[in-house]
């Protein structure tokens, strides 16, 4: 059995995830993050403002955009792994510190992934919880969520270059 499934193990993901990442300073130092703090600021009267039943309106938004850019991010992957042949792998898994580029680009979808899920989540907390401080922090991670989406397409361009590469050497 693959040690990877294995009960005292399971949260293994997670741990080859952040390391993938970059870990901490990876996220603070985020260009995503950064732009999306900004925009969370400049749109204020987006989440500032209460709507009817005293409930913030732009959760709608989040609850119905975020689960369409999760299928965009998932779909990615299953078709990042379906085309990605030997060539492309050998040339992916090329060594790179901390991880090849072939787990940072897993680890940017896994990350946009974990950021949609709390986008959602948050959003329905705050439907639950109405307040300023969780309508902004909500409407946040709405926003990166947005932003990590563009840095998976970012990353689709990357792996493309690759796999253009991969591509030439198969056909020598």
């Amino acid at each position: 059995m693959n040690r990877f499934f294995t009960d005292s193990e399971k949260y293994r993901a997670f741990k080859v995830y952040w390391k993938a990442y970059g870990g901490l300073q990876a996220l603070l130092l985020s260009p995503y993050l950064s732009l999306s703090f900004i925009i969370s600021f400049v749109l204020w009267p987006v989440w500032w403002r209460i709507g009817e039943n005293s409930l913030y309106d732009w959760t709608d938004l989040s609850l119905s955009i975020v689960p369409t850019i999760s299928g965009f991010t998932l779909g990615a992957i299953s078709i990042l792994l379906a085309v990605s042949g030997r060539t492309f792998l050998l040339l992916a898994h090329k060594e790179r510190k901390p991880a090849s580029y072939y787990l940072q680009l897993m680890a940017t979808f896994f990350h946009a992934v974990i950021v949609q899920f709390l986008a959602i989540f948050l959003s329905l907390l705050l439907l639950a919880y109405p307040g300023a401080f969780l309508s902004w922090l909500a409407f946040f991670s709405f926003c990166y969520a947005i932003a990590c989406a563009l840095a998976a397409a970012a990353s689709i361009f990357g792996a493309a270059q690759i796999l253009d590469v991969s591509r030439r050497i198969d056909n020598q």
